[in-house]
């Protein structure tokens, strides 16, 4: 099994979402920038294309993801891989300004 903790928003997302936050630097606020957001769109297709070659047969891959995120990628590094949807458990609140899910992935692979 593998469990991923992957900035799951897109940057733009994250900074816009900070202006209504008070930090007490700008360094704290670009620090928090930085954890919650992806610079780069293939941080969640190398998750997915890389999983692949550390998992068992049978084994999971675990994270979460939130809705500003690459879905685009995330549906096509699933789709050119041994990989399958076991399941997606929406777990927005009415508190959150951002749906976030959390991914159950299959290696269905017999190697």
């Amino acid at each position: 099994m593998i469990i991923a903790n992957l900035p799951f928003s897109k940057r733009a997302f994250v900074k816009k979402a900070s202006k209504y936050i008070n930090f007490s630097t700008k360094d704290l606020k670009e620090s928090y920038i930085d954890v919650f957001s992806s610079k780069y769109e293939t941080s969640i297709r190398d998750l997915v294309l890389g999983a692949e070659y550390f998992l068992k047969p049978n084994g999971h891959l675990l994270f979460i993801y939130g809705g500003s995120g690459y879905h685009a990628l995330l549906r096509e590094g699933i789709n050119i891989t041994h990989l399958e949807v076991a399941k997606i458990k929406d777990i927005t609140t009415n508190e959150s300004s951002e749906s976030i899910m959390i991914f159950d992935l299959i290696l269905n692979k017999q190697g």
